[in-house]
Parts: structure tokens; C-alpha cells; sequence
């Protein structure tokens, strides 16, 4: 891009004379060449803001989101930003300019979903974070019933044992043992006191 007009320009015979360059010359009409200076400047105002535009967007989204539609989007602007590009060179000011409108449209419409797309991601991450507070505190509340639950059969399972053993004792041995009040251990049926530390049998 040539960049923004020069103020003075002198031809070979040192005078100021009417260049694509140049605005204060000697023709006192707003002509073509005033014309063509300012679409020309127009166009690279709104090539480098387009240009600006597109780069932020592509950034953004390789950054933080991902999207194949706007991919496509972004690579159409870039495309139509060297069709501009290309009509500047070739000094067709109007024509640049309308496509280069089109394509800063579409840059603005891409950044506009980007920042949709990153909202939504925004609220699905805090979403997830609160499901994922919830999934912990359900494990720890489960885990604590489990091992409540399991304190509880396994005392009721260990004092249905101490039954059974109290009962197959009592039906092993129904009539011909007898145990010591005092020190619990077997002696015959009908002592009177216990052979092992004499307390006397009620």
C-alpha cells in the first residue's frame, strides 16, 4: 500500500504539479485525482482494520475455542482481503474498497459468534464444575452409609455367631457336660465342686 498522501510534490521544473501523491497542487477542482486519493486512503484504513480483525479472530479462535465453520469464515475473509489487496494495486479504489466493507463485515460477524461460542463454553465449564462438586460429596455420602452399613452387618453377623456357637454347645452336649460356675471349664455331670478350682456347683 502507498500510505497516506504527501502534502507537496514538485515536477521537473520545480513547481508544484498534480501526482497521485500529492494535494495541494495547482488545479483548484475537486477532480479525479482528489478522488482517487481519497478512496485510495479509504481503502487502506479499512484494509489494515479488516486485516486487524481477521488476525485477532484467528487467534482467538486457535486459543480457545474450535470451530470448522469459522475457519471456513476466516479463510473467506483473508481470501477477499487479497482480491482487495490486488484491486488496490491495480488503482481500482471503488471496487477494493466495496470488497474489503464485505470482508470486515464478515471479520466482525466471526469475532461477534467467537465471543458467543466463548460464553457458552464459559457457562458449560462452571456447569461442570458444579456437577463435579456434586459427584464428590455423593461419593463421600455413599462411602460413609457403606461403611456404616458395613459396621452393622458385620456386628450383627459376629453376635449371630456367638449364638450359634452358645447353641450347638448346648445341643452337643445336652446331657453329659456340665461347665464350672466359677473358672468355666468341663467337669463331670453331677460334681458337686469343680476338680479344677473347687468353687461349689449350684
Amino acid at each position: 500500500m502507498v500510505g497516506l498522501s504527501h502534502p507537496h510534490s514538485y515536477g521537473p521544473i520545480g513547481d508544484f504539479c498534480l501526482t497521485a501523491m500529492s494535494y495541494y497542487t495547482h488545479d483548484y477542482v475537486f477532480g479525479q485525482n482528489d478522488k482517487d486519493a481519497l478512496q485510495r486512503i479509504h481503502a487502506d484504513k479499512i484494509i489494515m482494520q479488516t486485516k486487524s480483525l481477521e488476525e485477532r479472530a484467528r487467534a482467538r479462535l486457535l486459543d480457545k475455542v474450535s470451530s470448522p465453520n469459522l475457519e471456513d469464515r476466516l479463510n473467506h475473509v483473508r481470501d477477499q482481503i487479497r482480491e482487495s489487496e490486488n484491486l488496490y494495486a491495480k488503482m481500482s479504489y471503488p471496487e477494493s474498497v466495496k470488497l474489503i466493507l464485505e470482508a470486515r463485515s464478515a471479520a466482525r460477524s466471526a469475532l461477534e459468534e467467537i465471543d458467543r461460542l466463548e460464553d457458552s463454553l464459559a457457562a458449560a465449564m462452571s456447569e461442570l464444575a458444579g456437577a463435579k462438586g456434586l459427584v464428590i460429596l455423593y461419593l463421600a455420602v455413599g462411602l460413609a452409609l457403606g461403611l456404616v452399613v458395613a459396621v452393622v452387618v458385620f456386628l450383627v453377623m459376629k453376635r449371630q455367631a456367638g449364638r450359634t456357637r452358645g447353641s450347638a454347645r448346648i445341643q452337643v452336649y445336652p446331657e453329659h457336660v456340665r461347665f464350672c460356675i466359677s473358672c468355666g471349664k468341663e467337669i463331670v455331670l453331677h460334681s458337686i465342686y469343680c476338680e479344677y478350682c473347687g468353687a461349689r456347683q449350684e
